[in-house]
C-alpha cells in the first residue's frame, strides 16, 4: 500500500511539472525570425511590401514598405493561438480597437493567420489576406 501510494505520488509530481513547463511555455511567443508578404488589390494604404519580425521576449515589429510602421507584443495563449497588441507606431490599432486573438500555422516556410476575434480591420487584412514567407 505503501509502495502504491509514493508511486500515485510520484506520477502526480511529474504531472504537475509537465503542466507548469507547458504554462511557461504557453505564456511566451514561439514565433521567431522574419517573414514577409506583398499584399495588392486592396485599399492603398494596405498594398506594399509586409514584413513581421519577430524580435526576443515577444515583441514584433511590422514593416511596410521599408518603414517601420508598428511595434507591438505578441503573447502565446495556447497552441497555435496568440494575442496581439499594437504598442506604438503610424499603423497601430487604437486602444479601443484593443487586441488581436489569431490562430497562426507555420508549414516550413510559411506562416498563415486566422482571426478569432480583432476589431482592428486593418490588422486584421495584414495578417489574413495572404500567408507570409519566410
Amino acid at each position: 500500500m505503501l509502495m502504491r501510494q509514493h508511486s500515485v505520488r510520484l506520477v502526480l509530481g511529474c504531472l504537475a511539472l509537465g503542466l507548469l513547463a507547458g504554462a511557461a511555455t504557453a505564456s511566451s511567443s514561439t514565433l521567431s525570425g522574419t517573414y514577409k508578404a506583398t499584399i495588392t488589390g486592396k485599399p492603398a494604404a494596405l498594398n506594399g511590401k509586409w514584413r513581421l519580425d519577430f524580435r526576443p521576449r515577444g515583441v514584433v515589429h511590422i514593416v511596410r514598405n521599408g518603414k517601420l510602421v508598428v511595434v507591438g507584443k505578441v503573447v502565446r495563449t495556447g497552441i497555435r493561438r496568440l494575442r496581439l497588441s499594437d504598442r506604438s507606431g503610424s499603423y497601430a490599432c487604437s486602444t479601443a480597437e484593443g487586441n488581436g486573438i489569431y490562430t497562426y500555422r507555420v508549414a516550413g516556410r510559411r506562416l498563415t493567420f486566422r482571426a478569432v476575434a480583432d476589431k482592428c480591420i486593418g490588422r486584421k487584412l495584414i495578417l489574413t489576406t495572404k500567408p507570409f514567407v519566410r
